[in-house]
């Protein structure tokens, strides 16, 4: 009688783990998926530099170290981390420096492209390798602000990985 009273339990004890593990809905086991380059460049959009709290000036290429070190403060980790991640491989960091439509096309080019060397020279004082990135200026081409060509914020430096 006491080997019948275990042997049933035994078996409801398993007909319970086997109901439990067939009927229970399964586990959404959560993998961190790594991030593209895509995801990569989405977030290099929200680093964008736009010289300082008042902005470039529209003749300036120059900013203050203190709106660069601001800057830096909250933007350079995640910058580097991007470079470092995809930079040994095929991809390099572009810097864009950008322009409005206030001084001329010739002005602006010459301006967006000094405003990206400035930019670029800060980053190699700021210890990432020269051959991970690159400079362009795009003068007033790709506003941000399309409906504003002058606009402020068109004067800015923004950033993406590309190709090499």
């Amino acid at each position: 009688m006491q080997k019948r009273n275990i042997l049933a339990k035994i078996l409801i004890s398993f007909l319970v783990l086997f109901l439990a593990y067939n009927c229970a809905e399964p586990q959404k086991v959560e993998t961190k998926k790594e991030p593209t380059v895509d995801d990569a460049n989405e977030v290099l959009k929200r680093l964008t530099f736009f010289g300082g709290p008042n902005g470039y000036d529209p003749h300036v290429t120059s900013f203050k170290d203190e709106d660069f070190n601001q800057w830096a403060i909250s933007s350079l980790t995640t910058l580097v981390q991007y470079v470092d991640q995809f930079g040994p491989g095929n991809y390099i960091l572009e810097i864009k420096g950008h322009a409005d439509s206030a001084v001329g096309k010739k002005p602006n080019q010459w301006l967006s492209e000094q405003r990206a060397k400035y930019f670029y020279d800060k980053l190699v004082k700021a210890k990432i390798p020269q051959d991970r990135m690159k400079y362009v200026g795009v003068s007033a081409n790709e506003p941000m602000i399309p409906s504003e060509p002058d606009a402020r914020k068109n004067r800015r430096i923004s950033f993406r990985l590309i190709k090499k």
